[in-house]
């Protein structure tokens, strides 16, 4: 028996009952926002629902998650409650710096409204795809947050 054959079998002795739903869920990384959006996979032809965030920040929409991480004394922050932060170290548009390290050229970094003065805008130690996994999944869990609430 080959590997996949034997996949195929653990899969369909391992398979429960099938979920009613299937939810497509859509995540705009966008360079200084993300935003978050799902739909039932039967309900092909209806527009999706968009997750408000609800932020206030100016330069943002409701409908945005601010793509920003600030990290220090064993905390990591993400989104408008990055800006609120006071930690060592914040980390504006993860995607920018993503672009920068794939190019490998100096790209010089956006400024956001809201920038704190003094604050570092270069996160040489720490990697980029790190800095967009925390942010793509706290706006996961805050989507499922929302969506939970109804």
């Amino acid at each position: 028996m080959s590997f996949l054959d034997r996949l195929r079998a653990t899969r369909h002795a391992t398979a429960g009952p099938r979920p009613s739903h299937i939810v497509v869920v859509g995540v705009d990384f966008g360079t200084s926002g993300t935003k978050l959006a799902f739909r039932d996979y039967a309900e092909k032809g209806r527009r999706p629902y968009v997750v408000d965030f609800g932020t206030a920040l100016p330069g943002f929409s409701r409908f945005a998650y601010p793509s920003t991480v600030a990290f220090g004394n064993d905390r990591v922050v993400t989104g408008a409650r990055a800006y609120d932060s006071d930690y060592g170290t914040l980390i504006r548009a993860p995607k920018v710096h993503l672009l920068r390290e794939c190019r490998e050229a100096s790209t010089p970094l956006p400024r956001f409204p809201g920038d704190a003065a003094g604050v570092p805008l270069d996160p040489a130690s720490v990697p980029a795809a790190w800095a967009g996994s925390a942010v793509v999944a706290d706006v996961l869990r805050a989507g499922a947050a929302r969506m939970a609430k109804g």
